[in-house]
């Protein structure tokens, strides 16, 4: 016989067992139950003849609790056969990852924040926006995606409380998922200059070369005008 039987079962979906008999000569009682935790589950129960072939069982899978591991049990038996077998499978939560994504990591007071959520399901409870406080600042309930995408929007105060604010999505099995951005004031950003020039000159030297860079602090390039002078030291 063939017994085919998923290595992983994903809760909110159908499972579904397959078996079949080769050279079945007889009528048999065939068994199969789903074993998890303290429940056991019959996934079929039936008679079983030569000509019924190839036959598949679908069967509904319960909510995941705290151990992923459960077995699956077949017998057959008839006037011949008897047959015993279990299998191990895991149980899986098909619940879905989100992740929180905001358009820049800093801003400033009155400008207007934007924010996307992306997952895997289509229900959300509310959307919570909290200050450095905690304090609750803004707030949206059932929120339901399009295409698994929300995007939402909202508008800093010119005084708010500057610091780390936080973007909490709770699902509806309660867990959370955090996003935290910064709010401060704007301070011009620090940059580096290098100057390099020739070391020594001769009277023959007509025109030399200098090179200014200015790099800000994190990396990128500074844009600026320069003035350069040169004076001989007596």
């Amino acid at each position: 016989y063939v017994l085919m039987v998923p290595a992983v079962l994903q809760t909110d979906s159908p499972g579904q067992v397959c078996l079949q008999f080769l050279n079945l000569n007889e009528t048999i009682s065939v068994r199969a139950i789903l074993e998890y935790g303290a429940v056991n589950t019959t996934i079929f129960e039936k008679t079983m003849t030569a000509s019924n072939g190839l036959q598949c069982f679908n069967f509904t899978i319960p909510p995941l609790n705290s151990a992923p591991l459960a077995f699956i049990s077949f017998s057959a038996k008839g006037s011949t056969v008897n047959l015993e077998e279990r299998r191990s499978v895991m149980i899986w939560n098909t619940e879905s990852i989100v992740f929180v994504q905001t358009d820049k990591p800093i801003y400033k007071p009155g400008q207007s924040v934007m924010f996307r959520v992306v997952a895997l399901d289509f229900n959300f409870k509310p959307v919570q926006e909290m200050d450095p406080w905690g304090n609750r600042i803004f707030q949206w309930q059932n929120v339901t995606s399009e295409m698994n995408i929300i995007q939402i929007e909202f508008p800093l105060t010119e005084e708010p409380i500057l610091g780390n604010y936080k973007i909490i999505v709770a699902k509806k099995s309660g867990d959370k998922t955090n996003h935290s951005f910064l709010v401060k004031e704007y301070v011009l950003p620090k940059f580096d200059v290098t100057v390099t020039a020739p070391e020594s000159l001769t009277v023959l030297d007509s025109e030399f070369t200098v090179k200014v860079c200015g790099v800000y602090t994190y990396g990128q390039p500074v844009e600026g005008k320069v003035q350069i002078s040169v004076c001989r030291d007596f």
